[in-house]
């Protein structure tokens, strides 16, 4: 591209083909690193974060713990557990939460055509191989 400005008359050898050039080359560095650190939060990171995440299950509550930010769920607030394939033969487990004022059974969530955002703490437990011990723990009688 900037080698056919000379049959138009830049020569390669003038300081406006080298501003011309740099100028490009400055571009296309910036659009690589941006693209580089958005695979990098959106895979990498998020990945990490997913494996950062604790969760504790006790008789009346699960608490889903990631640094300083945590969701506490009442489990009587938990109506069932949806499963989602992974890959490699894992599952993402849902849970589908009613509370006194929402309902929260709306076809969303699992069958929804992507997963939620892992930056904060949604009420899901990514890739589980025993995500039907899971979910028979969740839905255990209280």
């Amino acid at each position: 591209m900037l080698l056919d400005l000379e049959g138009l008359g830049l020569s390669p050898r003038s300081l406006e083909w080298g501003l011309l050039f740099g100028a490009v080359a400055l571009s296309w560095t910036c659009i690589l690193a941006v693209g580089l650190r958005l695979v990098h939060h959106g895979i990498f990171r998020a990945r990490r974060l997913g494996h950062d995440t604790e969760y504790l299950l006790t008789d009346r509550r699960l608490l889903v713990r990631r640094g300083h930010v945590e969701l506490s769920v009442d489990r009587a607030c938990i109506v069932d557990v949806a499963l989602r394939p992974a890959a490699g033969g894992l599952e993402h487990v849902f849970l589908v939460l009613d509370t006194p004022r929402s309902r929260a059974l709306a076809d969303n969530g699992a069958r929804g055509p992507a997963l939620p955002a892992r930056e904060t703490v949604p009420p899901v437990r990514f890739e589980r191989r025993d995500a039907g011990a899971v979910r028979q723990a969740l839905l255990a009688t209280r």
